[in-house]
C-alpha cells in the first residue's frame, strides 16, 4: 500500500467524510430522543432512520469519493503522472480501494458505537444486538453500492460517463424501493393492479436486501444475505483492480 497516496486522499475526502458522518449521528439521537414512547422510539428508528438515512446519507459520501478516487483524477491528468513518478498500478488500484472501504468502515463503525451509547444511557425497545445487526447491515449495502461506484469510476475515463452508472444506479435503487414501500404502507390498495406492480419494484433494487423485519426476527436468510453482499462487493472491487491495470490512462 502507497502510504503517499493514501494520504493525499484522505486529505481530498477528509471533509465530505467529516460532514456525513456527524450529520448521520446528529440525525440518529435527535430521531431517538424526538420519539416518544420506548416502543415507540424503537420501531421508528428501525424503519425509519435505519431504512432511510442510514443508507442514503453514506450514499452521498461513496458516490463522490468514488469518483474523486480515479476518474477525477484520470480526467484531470493527475493519476497518469502519479504513474509516471514510478508507482505501479497494483500499488495504486489497491491503496484506493484500501481508503474507500477503511472510510466506509469507520463511518458505520461511528455510528454503531453512538447507537450502543445511546441505548445504554437510555434503553429502548431496540436491543445491543438489534442495533448491531443493523449497523452491520447497513454497512453491507453501503459498501456493496459503492463497489458499483468504484467500478463505474475505474472503468470509464470520463466523468460524466462514470456518473451514469455510478450514481445512476443507487439513485434508481433506492428511489425504486421508497416508491415501492410509500405505496405498500397505504391501505386497502392492495388488489389495484397498478399498486401490485409499484409495490413490487422494491425486488429489482438493491435496498430490498436490507429488511430491518428480517434482522429483528433474526431470519436464517441474514447469512444467505450477507454472504452474497459480500460477494459481489468483492467482485466488483476485484474487477475495478483488472480493469485499472489494463485501462488506457494516457493523456
Amino acid at each position: 500500500m502507497l502510504f503517499k497516496i493514501f494520504k493525499q486522499d484522505l486529505k481530498e475526502s477528509f471533509k465530505t467524510w467529516i460532514i456525513c458522518a456527524l450529520t448521520l449521528n446528529i440525525l440518529f439521537i435527535l430521531i431517538y430522543f424526538a420519539s416518544g414512547t420506548m416502543k415507540t422510539r424503537g420501531a421508528f428508528l428501525m424503519e425509519q432512520f435505519y431504512t432511510m438515512f442510514a443508507t442514503i446519507i453514506p450514499l452521498i459520501f461513496v458516490i463522490g469519493t468514488a469518483n474523486r478516487l480515479v476518474v477525477s483524477q484520470v480526467d484531470d491528468g493527475s493519476l497518469f503522472m502519479v504513474m509516471v513518478a514510478g508507482y505501479k498500478r497494483s500499488q495504486i488500484i489497491f491503496t484506493k480501494i484500501v481508503f474507500y472501504v477503511i472510510s466506509i468502515f469507520l463511518m458505520h463503525l461511528l455510528l454503531m458505537m453512538v447507537s450502543f451509547i445511546m441505548i445504554w444511557v437510555k434503553p429502548l425497545s431496540l436491543i445491543i444486538m438489534d442495533a448491531f445487526l443493523l449497523n452491520v447491515f447497513a454497512f453491507l449495502i453501503t459498501l456493496a453500492i459503492g463497489s458499483v461506484c468504484f467500478f463505474a469510476s475505474v472503468f470509464f475515463n470520463s466523468k460524466k460517463n462514470a456518473s451514469l452508472l455510478g450514481t445512476g444506479f443507487p439513485l434508481v435503487s433506492y428511489l425504486l424501493y421508497t416508491l415501492a414501500h410509500m405505496f405498500t404502507n397505504i391501505p386497502n390498495l392492495e388488489d389495484e393492479p397498478l399498486i401490485n406492480v409499484l409495490t413490487n419494484l422494491k425486488y429489482v433494487s438493491i435496498y430490498s436486501l436490507f429488511d430491518y423485519q428480517l434482522i429483528i426476527d433474526r431470519s436464517s436468510w441474514l447469512i444467505l444475505i450477507g454472504l452474497c453482499l459480500f460477494v459481489a462487493t468483492t467482485i466488483l472491487f476485484t474487477l475495478s483492480g483488472i480493469v485499472f491495470k489494463k485501462k488506457d490512462l494516457a493523456l
